[in-house]
């Protein structure tokens, strides 16, 4: 599942069956990684997650905003988002 969603994939990532991810092609997993059962997306940005880190239950990292000013269905079309870097043996809770 990882591999058709993730850029970079290193060595023993972990994950739970209820892991989410969208905005493939912008993910970079370091290595000895567990997410949990994270929600990840990278629509809008990139996200680079370090080696030896672990996410805790249900952690979410979100890249996209939207607009606030707008109502209904427009409102849910991102309209730009900031790159998410954590770093090397980081606790994610």
């Amino acid at each position: 599942m990882l591999g058709l969603k993730v850029t970079e994939i290193g060595d023993d990532v972990r994950y739970e069956c209820n892991l989410q991810i969208f905005g493939g092609g912008n993910i970079y997993l370091g290595n000895h990684l567990n997410l949990q059962d994270a929600f990840i997306n990278a629509v809008q940005a990139k996200n680079v997650i370090g080696d030896f880190t672990f996410f805790g239950h249900g952690v979410m990292l979100v890249t996209g905003r939207h607009n606030y000013n707008k109502i209904g269905a427009k409102r849910q079309n991102p309209i730009s988002g900031n790159p998410i870097h954590i770093g090397n043996g980081v606790r994610v809770g």
